[in-house]
């Protein structure tokens, strides 16, 4: 196998940028995702695949619940903004989420972003390790458009990159 081939190609791939959100016992976190897939109709799911080191999928496993937010194309800084190492330090509201205007899910009270064009509340229903990241599956138990009327932000209309 031809690694440098292999990497142009899966760079071809389009991908969205959204903003998965979860809080568990009072700390609430965010970050960029953009290997986001609906993975079923009935009942909706969801999946997504999260990097097995961070600090999101240790409380993805502990809170069973978590949000994606649909980033529209006005929101490349914000998407520039989660995808930012948080620095570790314990407990407390991510400083990632700071500033940024949210709500809670009406589940499991994970914050939504209200400037996202939209967002899918999920249940963990299992994770399964891949690579050096780890799919997660989510059934949507709520779901709420917030934005009409503005385009998707793309990975491919930012200069962001996401690699090793």
């Amino acid at each position: 196998m031809n690694d440098a081939e292999t990497q142009a190609v899966l760079g071809r791939l389009t991908y969205g940028l959204y903003a998965l959100t979860v809080k568990h016992e009072g700390d609430e976190h965010g970050i960029t995702a953009n290997w986001v897939t609906q993975a079923s109709f009935d009942p909706p799911m969801v999946a997504v695949a999260v990097g097995s080191t961070s600090k999101t999928i240790e409380l993805l496993r502990d809170a069973h619940h978590f949000a994606i937010n649909v980033l529209h194309e006005g929101q490349r800084d914000l998407a520039a903004k989660l995808g930012r190492a948080s620095g570790g330090g314990g407990g407390g509201t991510s400083q990632k989420l700071k500033g940024i205007k949210t709500k809670p899910a009406p589940v499991s009270g994970a914050p939504v972003l209200t400037e996202a064009l939209g967002w899918v509340e999920c249940r963990v229903v299992a994770t399964l390790p891949s690579g050096d990241h780890t799919l997660v599956l989510g059934e949507v138990v709520g779901a709420g458009v917030e934005h009409e009327g503005v385009k998707p932000l793309t990975l491919d209309a930012t200069d962001l990159k996401y690699s090793r």
